[in-house]
């Protein structure tokens, strides 16, 4: 009986430091009200590594997508506090200013945080001739008239 050798094809690259202990390490940072870029810091990695980490770990992706909700409701929490006095040297521009900047894109319930409002707004101009503008503008004076 012969022996068969498995052989890994080497894909390039060096290996990925990725570890299954970050996913709970995101969360646990996330829910404190860390930044991506505060994990990235945190887990000694770079901003693209941190992306290519959640296309070829979908249980870290899910970790960043629950962990971008825990940090906004952190933040949320600490505004909510603040405005009934219960943070000391609370800044609410700088906490506005985060809030727009980091979770103006969380569309989840509506909930976006952004001073811009969007409206879409769709009106149909129909042409009219003379004779028409004519008649509607004297059915016009004629209502009013009433």
């Amino acid at each position: 009986m012969t022996e068969e050798k498995v052989i890994e094809k080497n894909l390039g690259g060096r290996p990925s430091e990725y570890k299954e202990e970050y996913v709970q390490l995101v969360i646990d940072l996330m829910k404190e009200g860390a930044s991506k870029a505060e994990v990235c810091l945190n887990l000694d990695c770079t901003f693209q590594t941190f992306l290519n980490w959640q296309k070829q770990n979908p249980e870290f992706l899910e970790a960043v997508k629950r962990g971008l909700h825990l940090s906004k409701g952190k933040w949320e929490e600490m505004g909510r506090k603040a405005a009934f006095g219960n943070v000391e040297n609370f800044n609410a521009t700088a906490w506005i200013f985060n809030m727009k900047n980091r979770f103006s894109k969380l569309d989840d319930f509506d909930e976006r945080w952004t001073d811009k409002q969007e409206l879409d707004h769709v009106h149909t101009v129909s042409r009219m001739s003379d004779a028409e503008l004519d008649a509607r503008i004297e059915a016009l004076k004629n209502a009013s008239a009433e």
